[in-house]
Order: C-alpha cells, then structure tokens, then sequence
C-alpha cells in the first residue's frame, strides 16, 4: 500500500537525519551548537517514534483504509497514550494541531541550522584569511650571503597558531634571529604572536648587540598587556655575526635550541636566559655566546617537536632529538628539517599534529 511505502520512507529519513545531528554534535567545538545539534537529534527520535507507533497502528489494522479514522485512530490513540474525549473530530484535530505545531517547530529550527552553517562557512573563510595572513608574516624569504645556510619549517596544528620565527639583518650587518611560542593555541596564541613580531623587529633594529638585552626590552614593553590577559611567550634570539663567526644567544624559557658541533659528537644545550616573556616585570635575561666553526649546526624548535606523543601519550622528548641529530647532523639543513618532521609523524603515528610545529636549522658554512 502507498501508505505503508510512505510511513518507512519517511522512517529512514528521519534515522538519517538522526545520525546527522548526531554526528555534527559530536563534530561541534562550540557548547551552544553542540547542544542545538543534539535537541535537534532528540526531535528526530520523536519523529520516528510517532511513525513507528502510525505504522504499528495501521499494520494492527490489517491496512483496512475503510476502517479509518475511527479504528486506525483508536489504535494510534493506545500506542501513543494520547488523551480521548471520545470524540474521532477532536481526536484528529488535536493530532493535526500537534503535527502543525512539530512541522512549525522544524521549519524553525531548520532555519537555526541552515543559518548556524552560514556561520560556519564565514568562520572558515575569515579563518583562511587570518592562517593566510600569518603564513606571510613569517619569513617567507630566508636570508642570504650570512655564512649559514638555513632551512625553516612551520606546521599549524589549527589553521593559525602562536608558533613564530624570523630573521632580521641589523646595520652592522649581523642576523637577528628568533624562535618563539606563545601560550596557547588558534587565535588568541596567533593574536599574541603577531603582537611580539612587531615589537621584536623594532627592538632587534635598535642596535642592541646582545639578545639578552633585546629581550629585556621587549619584555619590559608588552608585561602590562601580557599581564592584563594572563598570558606569556617563550622566545629563543640570537645575533650571528658573519665576520667573527660568533654566534650571541639567549634563552627566554623556550625549548633548548641544540647545537652539535660537526667535530663533537654530542649535543649542547642552549639554555642560558631568563623566565618566558610576560611572566615578570623586571627579569634579567643573561647572554651567552659560542664561535660557530665549519659545518656546525644549531636546531631551534618549538614544544611541538618534543611534546609529540605517541599511542601510549609517551612523548618524543629531547634526549630522542639529540639522537636523531647526532645521526643526521651531516646533511643539509632541508633535508635535516625534513626528518625530524618524518620522525615526530612516524612517531605519533598520524600527520595530524596536536601542536604547532616549527623547526630552524643553521649550518655553518
């Protein structure tokens, strides 16, 4: 019967409908669409059960279409426990008034839904815009004719995040250079991170000759805001200077940049410093220094890297770095930055990062 065909037509789309909801809550990041998604969900299920209960009632009916309203609606009445006055017109009144009234709310929150996904789709376009934004705020071109060749790499683990490095020429000709983190992920690390680019390019140009200082400066410039939004930046900074091969660093409560002498064969931690940027008002940030020699290589990296974990959450951690560079150490820094990324994938077992990633690597020529 058409009738039959009808109900189990509208069943399955109703099942279908159900799963889709239900998936998209379980996709929503956002409490108040998940939650929309899930009432949705419930009001499929309420649907279906409603169908279910008029095809049980016509099939105990023996599909005698003759026999209704009355008997099919008495059936319908039992299974549904719906109020009866005794009266069919009412009866059918009150299930019409009631489907209007369900076919309303739908229409309703089929709008919520259709809107919700506009939404989305301009969340998704602005966020391309921003991860478009950022991705040229980082160095797009590597410096040039400074004694070290260099490989960069950054992997968002969103469309934007608070990973950042650069690289700067100050008037005596020595490369500035820096690697940073700030906390957090997505846009507000992404809003934080661009906010410490402009100030570090500005200090890095005022002809400070260590980077202790400079990080002093900066630090000293952006406490108040950092400490309005309780938020801070770790950051690595150098000053290479082509001529004398001295290489000038300091550390503030980033990852230790590894530097591996091409003649020693162990790793050097880089972690002289101070506290993360924003963290206190007045911190000291004390320098170091080292002459680079011949084919010396110096790995700056983010939490990224170390902070992989694994399918038992064991994470790859420094002393895995250093072997890795302790083995790989002789090639170029491309194909050096390219590995370790090979090896935190192999490691984890999946390209889908659950932090940003970004790798430098220096090689003395």
């Amino acid at each position: 019967m058409n009738m039959f065909k009808a109900i189990n037509s509208a069943i399955k789309t109703e099942v279908a409908a159900y799963r889709m909801y239900k998936k998209m809550a379980e996709e929503a990041t956002n409490p108040e669409v998940k939650s929309l998604f899930n009432y949705l969900a419930g009001f499929e299920v309420t649907h279906q059960k409603f169908l279910e209960a008029e095809l049980r009632a016509l099939e105990s009916a023996d599909g005698d279409e003759k026999g209704m309203p009355s008997h099919w609606l008495q059936l319908l009445n039992e299974e549904l426990q719906l109020p009866s006055n005794g009266n069919i017109g009412n009866d059918l009144e009150q299930i019409r008034l009631g489907l209007s009234a369900s076919e309303s709310i739908a229409k309703i929150l089929k709008e919520a839904n259709e809107e919700l996904q506009k939404r989305q789709i301009r969340y998704e376009n602005e966020i391309s815009i921003a991860a478009n934004i950022q991705k040229k705020l980082l160095s797009q071109k590597l410096p040039e004719d400074t004694g070290l060749r260099i490989s960069a790499l950054n992997i968002m683990a969103r469309s934007v995040g608070g990973d950042y490095y650069d690289f700067l020429k100050n008037k005596r000709d020595q490369l500035t250079m820096v690697i940073g983190d700030s906390m957090g992920k997505g846009i507000p690390a992404a809003l934080l991170m661009t906010t410490i680019r402009a100030v570090w390019q500005s200090w890095s140009m005022s002809g400070f000759e260590s980077p202790g200082e400079i990080l002093r400066m900066i630090n000293q410039t952006v406490y108040s805001d950092l400490h309005a939004i309780e938020s801070f930046m770790t950051m690595f900074c150098a000053l290479y200077d082509p001529n004398t091969s001295n290489f000038k660093y300091c550390n503030a409560g980033h990852n230790y940049p590894i530097l591996r002498h091409a003649v020693e064969p162990s790793c050097f931690q880089m972690d002289v410093g101070g506290m993360p940027i924003g963290m206190f008002p007045d911190t000291e940030f004390h320098s170091d220094e080292v002459i680079l020699s011949e084919n010396d290589i110096v790995v700056m990296y983010t939490d990224g890297v170390t902070e992989a974990q694994n399918k038992d959450n064991v994470e790859f951690g420094f002393e895995r770095l250093c072997e890795l560079i302790d083995q790989i150490y002789a090639l170029e820094p491309d194909e050096i930055t390219k590995k370790i990324m090979s090896e935190i994938i192999n490691y984890t077992g999946s390209s889908a990062l659950a932090d940003d990633v970004t790798i430098v690597v220096l090689k003395k020529i």
